[in-house]
């Protein structure tokens, strides 16, 4: 080290030869700079987008767990469907959706009229069953912040669907063209997005996040919302957040919104 040539810095370790103290890369860079562990490592490795991971870092968990779920035995295919209608219309879709979103292998009716939705990991679910009142009620299993679905491709630009039904209205209708190539990110509801903000620190290509839009337009004020907490999140470290329309994604049907070029 220029000045302090007593002091060798090697590519994992670095070691004092005076006083015979010696440590990891990552520690020097601590104590050099000044800075923390997971500033150290931003540093290390060129990627300031790790200090997302700052606000999570005392319940930080790196890896999957599988659960296991005990789903009740499936539906008859009427009841499932008329059980799905209920379920959308109380969520502000249309009924019409419900055989395209029952065609999702992520989807689970139970012939005790309870709707599961799957994540892709196996790792968390959420489950819907219908009150007394007419009231769905939902409850979450398995790990709290998991997401419902990723896709990670090599694109600059993040598709984050908030709602995971929208997301599963949307693959069955006719604008599903704008996953194609992009980076995918399926909230289950607001607690993902501990799992969103790991994605977007470990993955520094992202530059941009999509909110994608909603078709019920009872929650328009909630994901106004959501995208400025997005933004005031993530503007800071170059990650560019856009709200999109439905407008958006029915631009050009043939080729699908640009956010996978």
């Amino acid at each position: 080290m220029r000045g302090l040539e007593f002091v060798v810095v090697e590519d994992k370790s670095w070691t004092n030869s005076k006083s015979g103290r010696q440590g990891t890369i990552i520690d020097f860079v601590k104590a050099h700079k000044e800075t923390n562990e997971l500033g150290a490592l931003a540093i290390i490795n060129k990627n300031q987008k790790l200090l997302l991971l700052e606000q999570y870092m005392g319940s930080y968990q790196k890896g999957v767990q599988s659960f296991y779920f005990p789903k009740p035995k499936s539906a008859l295919p009427e009841v499932a469907q008329k059980t799905m209608q209920s379920l959308l219309r109380s969520r502000g879709f249309s009924e019409s959706h419900a055989a395209s979103v029952l065609k999702n292998k992520s989807v689970h009716v139970g012939d005790n009229r309870s709707v599961w939705l799957m994540g892709e990991k196996n790792e968390s679910a959420l489950e819907f069953k219908l009150e007394p009142n007419g009231e769905w009620k939902q409850k979450r299993h398995g790990n709290p912040s998991a997401s419902f679905f990723e896709s990670l491709t090599s694109s600059k630009k993040m598709s984050v669907h908030s709602d995971p039904f929208e997301f599963l209205v949307l693959n069955g209708s006719s604008k599903a063209a704008h996953t194609k190539g992009a980076n995918v990110f399926v909230m289950f509801d607001e607690s993902s997005e501990k799992r969103m903000t790991e994605v977007l620190a470990l993955n520094p290509h992202i530059q941009e996040v999509h909110i994608m839009p909603t078709q019920n337009h009872k929650e328009l004020k909630q994901e106004r919302s959501f995208a400025d907490k997005m933004k005031e999140r993530f503007n800071p470290f170059d990650i560019l957040v856009k709200e999109l329309s439905m407008s958006d994604l029915s631009h050009d049907r043939t080729r699908g919104h640009d956010i996978g070029m």
